[in-house]
């Protein structure tokens, strides 16, 4: 499986969003890394640990930031970022559980780390580049 890297295609055109993007993607790369190498059970705890605590951080920050500017999809976010959590979650309780999180279930979050951001978090960041509400342009 590709370690997936940041691309400026991810950007949502906000610094600190995109600063918090790239550091959560660096987490899914890094248990990519752990999980393909011989001494994964070493450090596939303490990375989703990491994840699942900064995803938090950024969902918080990311949530706090839509409703100063009333973004009309919160709940949406509110509820796929809560997703996210519940998977990273499972995989930390099943790395508990002597079981180490698959490529598939890596290539999941991957795969929806990336659609999100392209799809859910693109749209906010456009409203805020052009400075009006224009969400329903965006679908």
């Amino acid at each position: 499986m590709k370690i997936v890297e940041w691309k400026d295609k991810f950007s949502v055109h906000v610094d600190e969003m995109d600063r918090h993007h790239k550091k959560l993607l660096g987490y899914l790369a890094e248990l990519q890394k752990e999980i393909a190498s011989n001494d994964a059970a070493k450090k596939v705890g303490e990375t989703l640990n990491a994840l699942i605590e900064y995803a938090g951080f950024h969902f918080v920050e990311e949530e706090r930031l839509m409703r100063a500017m009333s973004y009309p999809e919160l709940a949406v976010q509110i509820d796929q970022h809560a997703y996210f959590a519940n998977e990273v979650n499972e995989m930390l309780k099943q790395f508990h559980q002597g079981i180490l999180p698959s490529r598939s279930v890596l290539a999941f979050l991957s795969d929806w780390f990336i659609n999100h951001i392209m799809q859910e978090d693109y749209k906010y960041g456009k409203m805020i580049e052009l400075g009006k509400p224009i969400f329903k342009e965006l679908q």
